[in-house]
C-alpha cells in the first residue's frame, strides 16, 4: 500500500512512528482507486510539531496541517483528537475519517471542480460516485471501517 500513496516515503524517512500522524485529504483516493494524490496532506501530533515542522516544510510534497478548522468538526476538538479518535488503521497507517474531506469536497465551489476535471481527465465525485455505488467501502481494505466514517455518499456532479 505504502507504494500507492505519493510522498508517503519521504514522510516515513523523518522516522515519525505512524500512530503519530494521520494522513488526509486526497491521500486516500489511491487505496480508493479514485487518482494519484498530488502532495501528501497530513496532520502530525502536537508535541511533535516543534520537532519536525522545519523539516518538513522543506520537502516538497509533504503539507502539514495544523489546527485546521476543517477538522474541528463532528465532536472532534484538534489535531491530537483526530488523531487519536477520528481516523481509522488502513494496513498501519492511520487515514482520518473521510467525511472530513467528503465536507471539504462539497463545499468547494463548481469552478474548482471543473479545474480538477480538466487537469485529471474526470471529476473526483465521478470516481467517488462509482466507488460508493458499486459498494467498494464495504470491500478489504475498508471491511472495518464503519460506515458512519464516509459520511454523505451521495455526490453531485
Amino acid at each position: 500500500m505504502e507504494y500507492k500513496i505519493k510522498h508517503l516515503d519521504k514522510l516515513l524517512k523523518l522516522g515519525i512512528p505512524k500512530d503519530k500522524f494521520t494522513l488526509i485529504q486526497s491521500a486516500l483516493f489511491p487505496i480508493m482507486n479514485i487518482r494519484q494524490n498530488g502532495d501528501l496532506d497530513f496532520i502530525l501530533e502536537s508535541s511533535l510539531v516543534p520537532i519536525y515542522k522545519e523539516k518538513i516544510l522543506k520537502i516538497k510534497g509533504l503539507n502539514i496541517k495544523i489546527n485546521n478548522n476543517n477538522y474541528k468538526q463532528f465532536g472532534c476538538t484538534g489535531d491530537d483528537d483526530l488523531i487519536k479518535n477520528y481516523s481509522m488503521d488502513i494496513n498501519g497507517f492511520r487515514f482520518c475519517y473521510f467525511k472530513f474531506y467528503n465536507r471539504i469536497l462539497r463545499n468547494r465551489s463548481f469552478r474548482v471542480r471543473r479545474e480538477k476535471k480538466k487537469k485529471y481527465g474526470f471529476c473526483d465525485y465521478e470516481k467517488l460516485k462509482i466507488f460508493f455505488d458499486s459498494n467498494k467501502h464495504l470491500q478489504y481494505p475498508f471491511t472495518n471501517i464503519p460506515i458512519n466514517t464516509w459520511g454523505n455518499l451521495t455526490f453531485p456532479m
